[in-house]
């Protein structure tokens, strides 16, 4: 039983569970910080839209107390998470992805905040991977 329980990867079921969430971080990330609150995974500010382009968006009924990063959508949709492996690396299939985080910086991933409320989201699917995982070590 004990070298049965050695085998127990706990690692591997709170990646399991990431995979089973990821969808509520990648909410945090393009939701919560850069539409919501226009800041990256530092928390720094994207910045403000500048007269014109805050124009331009009030005629499309769009945002423009800050910069969101969305105007059609497509970066946003494009987003995605890497969960082989920890870390999880977040990133965007669009192809205006690089010239994005290199004007805005490190627009990638949690702040900190959110890191914290995506594992108090994750936390009862982790204990329930893990006792799954030593119920099957034990049998």
């Amino acid at each position: 039983m004990i070298v049965n329980l050695r085998q127990v990867d706990l690692a591997n079921a709170a990646l399991s569970a990431v995979r089973e969430q990821i969808h509520l971080a990648l909410d945090y990330n393009t939701e919560s910080q850069l539409y919501e609150r226009g800041i990256t995974a530092d928390g720094e500010s994207l910045g403000e839209y500048s007269p014109l382009t805050i124009e331009i968006k009030r005629q499309k009924g769009q945002r423009t107390d800050h910069v969101t990063l969305r105007d059609e959508g497509d970066f946003h949709r494009g987003w995605f998470a890497t969960t082989d492996k920890f870390p999880i690396v977040f990133g965007s299939t669009d192809p205006k992805a690089d010239m994005l985080e290199d004007k805005y910086g490190n627009i990638f991933g949690l702040t900190q905040d959110n890191k914290q409320a995506f594992v108090e989201d994750i936390k009862p699917y982790i204990v329930d991977n893990c006792a799954e995982a030593l119920i099957k070590a034990l049998h």
